[in-house]
């Protein structure tokens, strides 16, 4: 009986995820201000996708494989903050930037957490998702801040979420593989 591979599945997933990610952020970049809310119901859904996959790793993990519960509290908020894009749609355009923004943060944090567990495990780079993670956060202020002391344009800061989500699955592919 042949045994299923969970890691090649989960690489490939990553690999598609973080492929969308990259996409959309540059579409973000490339449309103007305002012009991204066409397609905002497909990125609830790379969101909700992306989740479900976090979410999925984490319950079909080995024991000694398992990635950090915050990885699991992470999947858990992202399919909540996805269903706003999917349910609502078009509707909230214009809150969309600072949700998202809000989902960078928590994101951020939860990566560098999860890094001081791979310090702990002795991961040889578990430096790598704390760095993605201060850049989150760091992108997650000055997204919050821009409008007010920056002028940053909603799809520039928009692209900088989708760019530093892309990031994080890549660094992901290569940490929970180990």
């Amino acid at each position: 009986m042949n045994k299923v591979n969970y890691k090649v599945i989960f690489k490939i997933a990553y690999y598609t995820i973080a492929a969308f990610f990259f996409a959309l952020c540059g579409f973000y970049i490339s449309s103007g201000e305002g012009a991204y809310g066409y397609i905002i119901v497909p990125m609830g859904v790379v969101m909700a996708v992306a989740a479900s996959i976090n979410l999925a790793e984490y319950i079909i993990s080995p024991r000694p494989e398992k990635p950090s519960p915050a990885v699991f509290a992470e999947g858990v908020t992202t399919v909540f903050i996805s269903l706003l894009p999917i349910i609502e749609g078009v509707a909230c355009i214009a809150m969309l930037p600072f949700v998202l923004e809000l989902w960078e943060l928590f994101s951020g944090s939860v990566k560098s957490a999860e890094s001081l567990e791979f310090r702990d495990r002795r991961v040889k780079i578990w430096w790598l998702p704390l760095t993605i993670g201060v850049f989150e956060i760091l992108a997650g202020v000055g997204a919050l801040l821009g409008p007010f002391f920056f002028h940053l344009p909603d799809n520039l800061s928009i692209a900088s979420v989708m760019l530093l989500q892309a990031l994080g699955y890549i660094v992901q592919i290569y940490l929970h593989g180990k």
